[in-house]
């Protein structure tokens, strides 16, 4: 596989008009930052583009608290 990093995909076109050129997607998403909107702005544009989407990887995902005994 070789990954290519880019910017944000709903920030600049360069991005989107890359995305046909690639075999996946792998979406990378902020906890507390992306909105759902944005989330489906982006499910829709690569949908709409025919690509596939490999999975999404959610940051600052804050950790779960346990109780105590």
């Amino acid at each position: 596989w070789v990954l290519i990093d880019s910017p944000a995909l709903l920030s600049t076109g360069m991005t989107l008009s890359l995305a046909p050129a690639v075999d996946g997607v792998l979406v990378v998403a902020q906890h507390g930052r992306t909105r759902r909107g944005q989330a489906e702005s982006v499910r829709a544009a690569l949908a709409s583009l025919g690509v596939e989407k490999v999975g999404v990887v959610l940051l600052n995902t804050p950790a779960r608290q346990t109780a105590s005994a």
